[in-house]
């Protein structure tokens, strides 16, 4: 009998495709990108291979494989053929415009790493996310309920819909941050 590797494929998005992210984005994405494929590349039953934007990327851990996501495809196209080539498939995706979920359903349950589309739905909205926290016990941050700002900071609003700082803006007032909000 012959000892086969599991093959991993790694998809960071915005490092396989740094034209298309914004470009806080992209250093983020590839530092955890390469924080994945390293842990991965220590196991010795382990064939890792990864999605990038440039087959010479420098930034790559050593013995890693790569793959070039052709521009002008649609990510879930590329995807679903690597997981044809793959026998897991690990993705770090903003959930921004349904960007993590819509690749997570051209990938089987049994090759996915990661949450589910469910986990990654209520994730992808932070309204839902408090909701769930919420129903759970966890104490979460009262939003716009509040009559002040607990610390004369001033209010913050984030779109329902967005991924890390993107979209955030810093009001003086109440009134200021709940026109914002009611503006989205």
């Amino acid at each position: 009998m012959v000892d086969r590797k599991i093959r991993v494929f790694v998809y960071e998005t915005t490092s396989a495709d740094p034209a298309r992210a914004e470009a806080t984005l992209v250093s983020q994405g590839r530092s955890m990108r390469n924080a994945m494929l390293a842990d991965l590349a220590m196991l010795d039953d382990v064939a890792v291979s990864c999605a990038v934007s440039d087959p010479s990327d420098p930034h790559l851990p050593p013995g890693i494989q790569r793959s070039c996501r052709l521009r002008d495809r649609p990510a879930q196209d590329y995807l679903r053929e690597q997981a044809l080539i793959h026998d897991l498939v690990w993705v770090v995706a903003p959930e921004t415009d349904g960007l993590l979920v819509g690749l997570r359903r051209v990938v089987a349950d049994r090759q996915w790493l990661g949450c589910s589309r469910a986990a990654i739905a209520i994730a992808a909205s932070k309204q839902a996310t408090v909701r769930c926290l919420r129903a759970a016990g966890v104490a979460t941050p009262k939003g716009s309920s509040s009559s002040s700002s607990r610390d004369g900071g001033g209010w913050v609003v984030k779109p329902d819909d967005g991924c890390g700082a993107s979209g955030v803006r810093r009001h003086a007032d109440l009134a200021g941050a709940r026109a914002d909000r009611e503006q989205r």
